[in-house]
């Protein structure tokens, strides 16, 4: 009984989250800046990428939504670019990590700058993402993550003043996956099941 009383305590400030696991896969590639025919492309990184699409994930803790639902929505969050979280704060942690790779370089919550990050995502009954707009902004980069496809731009690529400095650009929709972290009740049913087990082993031996 003891170890189910330490079970409860421990699940209890979970009881009420529900995470929501997002996964994405970009469109191929089908426009890359290339020194052949512009000298500015250089030092584009992606002429030796290791993957031609942007991948990616981002979790959604519906606990910052209406009625705590991720069904019908249409889900805005955004960490401004020039006040950021120390001046002014942040919202909520609607989303509090993400994570995409797009071939050269990786760019998640927790890696380069706090501020100039922007989501807006609409989703259907099922809680599917049938359009959306993802822009992660740092000092001199811009990945750009949409449903009319991806953008990656970088001071290496071209002339950043006039904004012509895209790395490379997909002009098609990707695909996301919804899956479904466990509920809180489903981690107590489990650990509440591993204790048993283990009450039952230790009967077991001393017989």
């Amino acid at each position: 009984m003891r170890l189910i009383a330490l079970l409860l305590i421990l699940i209890a400030p979970a009881a009420n989250a529900y995470i929501v696991t997002y996964e994405y896969v970009g469109a191929e590639y089908d426009y890359v800046l290339d020194p052949a025919t512009d000298p500015s492309a250089v030092g584009n990184p992606f002429l030796d990428r290791t993957q031609n699409r942007v991948t990616g994930r981002f979790y959604l803790d519906t606990d910052y939504l209406a009625d705590g639902d991720h069904r019908n929505e249409t889900i805005t969050y955004s960490i401004p670019l020039f006040t950021g979280c120390e001046i002014e704060g942040c919202e909520p942690d609607l989303i509090p990590e993400w994570y995409f790779f797009d071939g050269v370089q990786e760019q998640s919550r927790w890696t380069g700058a706090t501020a100039g990050q922007f989501f807006r995502l609409t989703t259907d009954a099922r809680g599917d993402i049938t359009s959306w707009t993802i822009l992660l902004l740092e000092e001199y980069e811009e990945l750009f993550i949409t449903d009319r496809g991806d953008t990656r731009r970088l001071v290496q690529c071209g002339d950043w003043a006039s904004g012509d400095n895209d790395c490379v650009r997909s002009h098609s929709a990707g695909t996301w996956r919804q899956i479904p972290e466990p509920t809180a009740f489903g981690i107590l049913a489990a650990g509440l099941f591993a204790a048993w087990r283990l009450r039952r082993r230790g009967h077991s031996t001393a017989v």
